[in-house]
């Protein structure tokens, strides 16, 4: 028998192999392929703000009609004088909550005042990034003129009639609080 031929295999015409691009090719695919991640990525925050826009809260401050907290007379009223730039006013909002937990709205009112120097959009920064639930304004009555603030935070409790009943400058926790409220309230 013979020899037996055995096929040729043709000859190359630039690629030097299976799956081997060239460098511009790749890099055009790997934009795409990033773009694409964008868009999806895009696409999915989209969707979600727009079908879940309650998830969102909405802030607003308080203005406030005086600095003696006229319009809530019949309630006693925790003030919590602070900066968003304070850190230790931002660890007074931990002992708030518990406060504003703890009583209701209708025997007792927290209301959060920044200074002058504080922004709108800090004030209303700083009550979404600490989960601020009560009352927060900017000093627009000359709060902490009246009370004498200089150092913050500094909180000031009021009985039902308006009086001022309690100052404390410094963090103060909330059995503290606590215990000056309960006093008032059972009076």
């Amino acid at each position: 028998m013979g020899k037996k031929k055995l096929p040729q295999h043709r000859k190359s015409r630039g690629k030097t192999g299976i799956g081997e691009e060239s460098g511009k090719n790749r890099e055009t695919k790997l934009l795409v392929a990033v773009l694409m991640v964008l868009a999806v990525s895009f696409f999915v925050v989209f969707i979600v703000s727009i079908r879940y826009p309650e998830n969102k809260p909405s802030f607003s401050l308080y203005s406030l009609k005086d600095a003696e907290f006229s319009e809530f007379r019949g309630k006693v009223v925790l003030v919590d004088c602070f900066a968003t730039w304070c850190d230790p006013c931002k660890i007074e909002v931990g002992q708030l909550v518990k406060i504003r937990s703890r009583y209701s709205k209708s025997k007792v009112v927290l209301v959060s005042v920044a200074s002058k120097s504080d922004d709108v959009d800090e004030i209303e920064a700083f009550m979404e990034e600490f989960g601020v639930t009560w009352k927060v304004a900017r000093d627009n009555v000359g709060v902490f003129d009246k009370y004498d603030i200089i150092y913050i935070p500094t909180i000031l409790i009021f009985d039902r009639e308006g009086v001022l009943v309690y100052k404390h400058v410094g963090l103060t926790p909330a059995s503290v609080l606590s215990s000056e409220i309960d006093s008032l309230l059972d009076s």
